[in-house]
């Protein structure tokens, strides 16, 4: 979402964030390797593919439902819940971990392989698995929701 709908406040937010992680990593003499570095990298590259996949799925419904007012949003709302960390939800409800578990775990995987923190195993199953399932759930529905495409000039 860092470049959502070509606006340049994403960039600026992402660049702040950047800032502050290297800043509170670098004044809290953390040891991080390189090797730290590039998972954190590639995690949250996945965890960016999830949220695109996520709202690639919401966006869909609007081929086949017409436009529905806040589809665009509801990815937005989604991030809200990245500010928890995953252990926050994991004595909830059913329907907290089959829902909201997976997006927290978009924020406490990166941030855990960055300061070698040790994770559970069952994190980076349900990280991996909830990242295969709302890919293949989410091309699925954009290729099926295509056919109901009409465009605005014909």
């Amino acid at each position: 979402s860092l470049f959502r709908f070509g606006n340049s406040h994403n960039l600026l937010t992402t660049s702040i964030g950047i800032i502050f992680l290297a800043s509170t990593v670098i004044s809290s003499d953390m040891p991080v390797s390189f090797v730290n570095v590039l998972l954190y990298a590639i995690s949250l590259l996945l965890s960016v593919w999830m949220i695109h996949s996520v709202a690639t799925l919401f966006m869909s419904l609007n081929f086949i439902f017409g436009p529905t007012q806040g589809t665009a949003g509801v990815i937005y709302q989604f991030q809200e819940l990245e500010k928890y960390p995953a252990s926050s939800y994991e004595n909830q409800g059913l329907f907290i971990k089959v829902f909201i578990f997976p997006i927290a775990l978009l924020t406490s995987i990166p941030a855990s392989l960055l300061i070698s923190k040790s994770l559970p195993p069952h994190y980076i199953l349900t990280y991996f698995l909830s990242l295969i399932v709302i890919t293949i759930v989410s091309e699925k529905v954009w290729h099926s929701s295509i056919r109901y495409y009409s465009s605005a000039s014909s």
